[in-house]
């Protein structure tokens, strides 16, 4: 996911946008297998091993990508030569469901109104499940890419290696400030901590409330920039790598945490993949949306994840580290083994059909709408 901070968006309103930036029609077999279109090789791979006439994946396979309705890099606001272009029989269903787009497909509603009442919007923002819009569908794209792509880790009995992992790529203030803190602690050397750096100082600063941003953290970690910590090499959706097969505990540091959006990505579902407990560095609300699909989030052992529901940043990530503090004074191994029955059940819940139609169920409805 390469965000771009598009011209019309007010830094204040902390209401950016973070799409892929290559252009591609899901349904175009060809074009999937292009040069560099990663998203659209994820999409073939997932709808390949589903059932083709599930309401969902007829929804995505029939749909066309956001970015092909604007001119990239000159704004984010959809062209009409492209809407009309991309219509079929006054139809269009248009995919924005890989990435946060912060409450924007309501704008875009707006415009794709303007020349037919037969579209659907599909959104990977839960909040559109929890209170639905018209013309808006949810899709859990990155649930459904996990569970038809990935196998879950087939060892979660024995004990392993590393008390917590944090696997992160591109630097976004949220995970830098973490780090930051985290590597101070007496235990850092006994996490599976990965940092690789890709550094936009300018981006992450139009990216970050005021509020939030902290410049002697920033300073620390441009400080240090050239030293890299546990660098990861690999498939970054898979959970058959020591950050989910070794690990206790993964502290999930997500793509998006602002309050106004609840996104979640393959990051949020890979603890439960691997029969790991999990801790979200994430949008406020998404350990309470976890517990309200059925998923067990080991409140108990987690200090009931009062972060959750923190709207400072900077305090959330300090509460997340109380968590974290706990947990290296317990023996993981005895907690790990005697979890084992919860954790499968994790993993057969992830995996059932039951959930999947849960997250579906808007998908089921929309589908009679738009007529597919």
């Amino acid at each position: 996911m390469l965000p771009l901070w598009p011209t019309w968006c007010n830094p204040k309103l902390t209401s950016y946008l973070e799409t892929s930036n290559f252009e591609q029609v899901y349904s175009n077999y060809d074009l999937a297998h292009a040069r560099d279109p990663w998203l659209g090789k994820l999409m073939v791979t997932m709808l390949r091993r589903s059932d083709s006439t599930a309401m969902w994946n007829r929804l995505l396979s029939s749909s066309v990508h956001f970015n092909n309705l604007v001119n990239l890099n000159r704004g984010w606001r959809p062209v009409d030569e492209k809407i009309t272009q991309h219509m079929t029989n006054g139809r269009i269903i248009v995919n924005m469901s890989a990435d946060p787009f912060n409450g924007y497909e309501k704008r875009v509603s707006d415009i794709l109104s303007q020349h037919t009442d037969q579209y659907l919007i599909l959104s990977g923002d839960v909040k559109y499940w929890q209170h639905p819009e018209s013309h808006i569908c949810f899709m859990p794209f990155w649930y459904l890419h996990q569970r038809y792509t990935y196998n879950a880790v087939a060892d979660i009995t024995s004990d392993r290696k590393y008390a917590l992992s944090s696997l992160n790529n591109q630097s976004r203030y949220h995970r830098i400030e973490n780090f930051i803190k985290l590597r101070k602690k007496p235990y850092f050397d006994q996490l599976l901590f990965s940092m690789l750096y890709r550094y936009d100082a300018k981006l992450i600063r139009n990216q970050t409330p005021a509020e939030f941003y902290n410049r002697d953290i920033i300073a620390e970690f441009e400080s240090i920039i050239p030293v890299e910590p546990l660098p990861f090499i690999g498939d970054g959706h898979a959970v058959n790598v020591p950050a989910y097969t070794d690990s206790y505990v993964n502290l999930v540091t997500e793509t998006s945490i602002y309050d106004n959006t609840l996104f979640v990505s393959e990051k949020t579902w890979k603890p439960f993949m691997s029969g790991q407990f999990g801790i979200w560095l994430s949008n406020p609300g998404t350990v309470e949306f976890l517990r309200s699909i059925g998923l067990d989030v080991f409140d108990d052992i987690l200090n009931g994840h009062t972060y959750d529901s923190e709207l400072n940043l900077n305090q959330r990530i300090d509460n997340i580290h109380e968590i974290v503090d706990d947990l290296m004074t317990q023996d993981l191994g005895t907690v790990f083994r005697s979890t084992l029955a919860r954790r499968q059940a994790n993993i057969d819940r992830f995996y059932s059909a039951e959930l999947e139609a849960v997250l579906t169920r808007q998908c089921q409805a929309y589908s009679a709408i738009i007529n597919i």
